[in-house]
């Protein structure tokens, strides 16, 4: 399934969540939330490895005026 996970490893299932500020040109930014899937593992050299299952779900999106950041 992953090309990165040893055999017989163990899959941990996680959703993680980001918050991303997207910077306009108006009086406005936007910090969007967005939340993916994910499934992490240890590797074959013992480091966790967590790539992406699925795209972002996008959870919501506030206005926020530049002197407030």
């Amino acid at each position: 399934m992953y090309e990165t996970a040893p055999q017989n490893a163990t899959m941990y299932p996680i959703k993680t969540k980001y918050t991303v500020c997207e910077e306009t040109s108006g009086e406005y930014d936007h910090l969007m939330n967005y939340e993916q899937k994910r499934v992490c593992f240890k590797d074959s050299f013992g480091d966790w490895n967590c790539p992406a299952t699925g795209n972002f779900l996008y959870l919501k999106r506030i206005k926020v005026p530049k002197d407030q950041k």
